[in-house]
């Protein structure tokens, strides 16, 4: 697992029952941000916010 994909997972292990009860431009840009803060390298965020629009995808089908 590469470090944005642990990225992902992280946040949404955390956030999982708060990420649920949202929209999903809602919770995309909740993992923007959550990724934003965690993503030191820019590299890292590009990858991290393409997994997070996918995730927020499976999630809310």
């Amino acid at each position: 697992m590469s470090s944005a994909e642990q990225m992902i997972e992280d946040v949404f292990m955390t956030w999982s029952e708060h990420l649920e009860h949202m929209e999903e431009k809602q919770m995309y840009n909740f993992m923007i941000n959550a990724l934003a803060v965690t993503a030191v390298r820019e590299r890292d965020k590009a990858e991290c916010y393409k997994m997070a629009l996918k995730r927020c995808e499976i999630m809310k089908r």
